[in-house]
């Protein structure tokens, strides 16, 4: 007899479906198939024809950190690992990937994010893999040591200089350190993989400075300060530098279509760089009636970038997509002081699948199958953690989402735990409701209430190291 199993449903793999159920025991997925080949269990629940999925992983969260915002560090890190990964849990995210870094950047990363593992394993109610910032040559020392610890992916942030480098709280990169760390990625082995921030801050500074002396103060502006081919020219830039070495990179929330141009050129070198994109640069444009709270690095764009990223997302351009959440306030965003002057940022990890389950799925844009592949298989293979994560497969973890596909509601603050008091999508109608969330087979959120408490969730390290990671495939099903 098994723990659970989730019967009479539809189990939906990047592969196609199958009807009936899924078995799980000690916290692994046992069998898949039929009900009738099911085995019995401790306890068994009918579905009554509801869509059984993976759990989402987000890939690009920020659990204790919010651009600009001051006094935050450990404790807000502490705090958000509880509110966030419940936000996330009631959203079909079983598994949060975060970057993790307080303290001084002149010390060693290691104390830092070994704190922060116990952070996640005492307050999360979801599974965490942690990402870090490098920021200086001593970092690169830490970095034989994080790998062994799990700790294989690295975020650089090449956006940022001068005074706004100091407003966001970042250390601008050295392309000679970007590049010192890439060519140490390749000797380590996969699935070490470096992360890029890509926006050309000396185009930003010429164009924000032409429009702030025209007077402009409007969302629109901020995406004009910020053009695609600022994005573009860095991804370039450190696209070949990845190809000469053969280094894997990630360019996380790549927002326009010259951007996925680029990629598309780079995988079709063989260069191994994957595409992270977000709901905000899928489906927002400038004119948005959220206007300054909108405001985000880099811009949300147009039309035309909203459908080639989609194009992308169906083609396997574009392998996955990330929320870029920060559980920045209201009153930390500052709206008041207008565009140039407010803070970045706002929250998206509860909202990460209903969002692409609506306006992806429901619209015709990408298939429920590779909704699947986009944001549960590709993130995990990516990230080195498949098929533990990302999978329906006898072996892997039992994180599953049971989701009533045909259930209509209405996107608000309010239904979200969350330490930010508001959304971009306040009042957004949507289709697709996750009423059930288990993590390892222990229910986290039960008919779209939060069940569990926190310490369900792990932080989950990469074991795996100088073995060639599987690629993500195509996004279209098998």
């Amino acid at each position: 007899m098994v723990d659970l199993v989730l019967k009479n449903g539809v189990v939906v793999t990047p592969a196609g479906v199958v009807l009936g159920g899924v078995a799980a025991d000690g916290g692994r997925i046992v069998a898949v198939g039929a009900d009738s080949a099911l085995p019995s269990a401790r306890e068994t629940v009918d579905v009554e024809g509801r869509a059984i999925l993976p759990g989402m992983i987000d890939p690009h969260t920020h659990m204790g950190f919010t651009a600009g915002v001051r006094g935050i560090g450990e404790e807000r890190f502490r705090s958000d690992c509880a509110t966030e990964s419940a936000t996330a849990a009631l959203g079909g995210v079983t598994t949060m990937i975060s970057t993790a870094f307080f303290g001084s950047t002149r010390e060693s990363l290691v104390p830092c994010l070994r704190k922060a593992q116990a952070h996640v394993n005492e307050n999360s109610v979801v599974d965490f893999k942690l990402s870090t910032y490098p920021w200086n040559e001593n970092h690169l020392k830490d970095m034989p040591t994080l790998a062994k610890e799990g700790v294989t992916s690295f975020k650089f942030t090449i956006a940022y200089e001068g005074e706004e480098a100091k407003e966001v709280g970042v250390i601008p990169t050295d392309l000679s350190l970007l590049y010192r760390w890439l060519k140490e990625s390749v000797r380590l082995g996969d699935p070490l993989l470096t992360m890029i921030h890509a926006e050309d801050p000396k185009l930003i500074n010429v164009r924000r400075e032409e429009l702030r002396e025209a007077g402009r103060d409007d969302l629109a502006a901020w995406a004009e300060s910020r053009l695609g081919i600022s994005e573009a020219t860095d991804v370039a830039k450190i696209g070949f530098i990845a190809m000469h070495l053969g280094a894997r990179l990630y360019c996380v929330h790549t927002s326009a279509k010259e951007t996925v141009d680029l990629i598309a050129y780079f995988k079709s070198k063989g260069v191994r760089i994957y595409g992270e994109t977000c709901p905000q640069y899928l489906m927002l444009s400038t004119d948005h009636q959220a206007g300054v709270l909108a405001k985000i690095n880099p811009p949300i764009r147009d039309t035309s970038d909203h459908d080639r990223l989609w194009r992308g997302l169906r083609e396997g351009t574009m392998d996955n997509v990330g929320s870029d959440h920060s559980s920045i306030t209201l009153a930390s965003k500052e709206a008041q002081r207008g565009i140039w002057d407010s803070k970045p940022g706002f929250p998206g990890t509860g909202t990460l699948f209903p969002l692409l389950l609506s306006e992806g799925v429901n619209k015709g844009r990408i298939t429920l199958e590779q909704l699947v592949r986009i944001n549960s298989e590709n993130t995990a293979r990516i990230f080195g953690i498949y098929p533990q994560k990302g999978a329906i497969l006898p072996g892997s973890d039992a994180d599953l989402i049971v989701v009533d596909l045909r259930r209509e509601w209405t996107i608000g603050a309010r239904d979200y735990p969350s330490a930010s008091d508001f959304t971009v999508y306040e009042g957004m109608a949507v289709k697709g409701r996750v009423e059930r969330t288990y993590v390892r087979g222990t229910q986290v959120v039960h008919d779209g209430q939060l069940v569990a408490q926190p310490g369900v969730g792990r932080y989950v390290p990469v074991s795996r190291l100088h073995g060639r990671t599987a690629e993500p495939g195509p996004s279209q099903p098998r």
